[in-house]
């Protein structure tokens, strides 16, 4: 069995996420996401609001008014000497991937909605893009994938929106304690089981949330 001097900080970090976020009932959808650590020296992460009301070359001021205080969950975004700073020839893909602030300073915008903590522990909650909004409240599909896994143990599946309809969607046959899952979701989602999830090209470990949905639509169909 290979030992590593990582185990100790992985079973703090366990025990300080079973503690942080209790498995019971509905609030699980509503919490924010899975900690991954506190981030590096090397680089410097804020927390920017999804309101989606920032231009791409912000003043300072107008920057530092759209970063979330601690607990907010917001775009996660990031810079430091590493961080790519341009697009060679793609000024539009810049435009829309980064943040000029003035001064020489860009903050890459990773796509990735999270929060800090009180204590700096930063926290992934799914993309941005894939948030579903629902009765005035935000839900995280990331978030949803990672309690699955407490509450059908092997089990993959994820939490999208299709045509303003939040559904979940499980990759397997209909378990038998799909009923513990449905008393954890509100009633007026649905549920629905596939063979398996479609993967991202390039990140094979990621959902292809845009195939999924429209699987999920040929399937609401009858095709």
């Amino acid at each position: 069995m290979p030992i590593s001097n990582t185990a100790p900080f992985l079973l703090r970090l366990y025990q300080y996420q079973k503690e942080r976020f209790p498995i019971a009932g509905h609030g699980l959808l509503l919490e924010k996401g899975l900690c991954v650590g506190l981030p590096d020296d090397n680089i410097e992460v804020a927390i920017v609001s999804l309101t989606g009301n920032l231009p791409n070359e912000p003043s300072p001021a107008d920057f530092d008014k759209a970063k979330c205080l601690a607990g907010g969950v917001g775009e996660i975004c990031v810079r430091g000497r590493h961080v790519l700073q341009q697009y060679l020839n793609h000024a539009q893909v810049a435009r829309e991937n980064k943040y000029q602030t003035g001064n020489g300073m860009v903050w890459h915008r990773t796509g990735d909605a999270g929060y800090l903590d009180g204590n700096g522990f930063l926290y992934l909650a799914g993309r941005c893009k894939e948030i579903v909004r629902w009765q005035e409240n935000d839900y995280f599909p990331g978030t949803f994938e990672n309690n699955l896994q407490h509450w059908l143990p092997g089990a993959q599946g994820t939490l999208l929106s299709v045509d303003s309809q939040p559904v979940i969607v499980i990759a397997t046959a209909e378990p038998e304690n799909a009923d513990a899952l449905k008393d954890r979701l509100p009633a007026a989602w649905k549920i629905t089981f596939i063979k398996e999830l479609p993967k991202d090209k390039r990140h094979f470990s990621r959902i292809d949330y845009g195939k999924l949905r429209s699987k999920i639509r040929k399937k609401q169909s009858g095709f």
